[in-house]
């Protein structure tokens, strides 16, 4: 299992294109916002693919099992924030700040996702408090103000969104 901060789009992202018109540039990808890799189960074999991804510049590392699972939760709350606001409100990271009632409806969504994460898993209650993945959630922002998500650029090119 893996996952990726860094902040990465299609090519034609930000073209009026869709992908079914690029078929030839399916590998063509921007690198817009500077992250970390991780890939996670502990095994001999993790270790040697993130060192691999880290030698080559990917800033990668790799977790046990457990922080795996948390990362992913975070990412997911960052996820849940970031992608469907950037595109309704066709703003970058840094601006989601600006729109009317953001804290509190980013408030809602971290607070959803943790009582979710919690009831699945209460061993991670700690790693999974709201306070956890709101930290984490800021973290992204402020570590991808330029960026909009791959979601704002779906939307701009009208093309199936993860939420539809």
């Amino acid at each position: 299992m893996g996952t990726t901060t860094h902040g990465v789009v299609h090519e034609t992202a930000t073209l009026n294109e869709t992908r079914e018109e690029c078929d030839d540039d399916m590998f063509h990808l921007l690198h817009v916002g500077i992250g970390k890799t991780y890939i996670g189960s502990g095994k001999t074999c993790t270790k040697s693919m993130a060192k691999l991804f880290d030698q080559s510049g990917l800033n990668a590392s790799s977790l046990e099992k457990t922080e795996m699972e948390v990362l992913c939760w975070k990412k997911l709350a960052a996820n849940c924030i970031c992608n469907p606001l950037t595109a309704l409100y066709d703003v970058p990271n840094g601006k989601l700040k600006d729109i009317p009632g953001f804290l509190s409806l980013r408030a809602q969504v971290v607070d959803e996702i943790s009582r979710i994460g919690i009831a699945l898993n209460p061993e991670l209650q700690d790693d999974l408090s709201r306070e956890a993945l709101d930290d984490f959630v800021e973290q992204v922002i402020q570590a991808n103000l330029q960026n909009k998500s791959s979601m704002y650029y779906d939307v701009k090119r009208g093309v199936q969104t993860e939420v539809d």
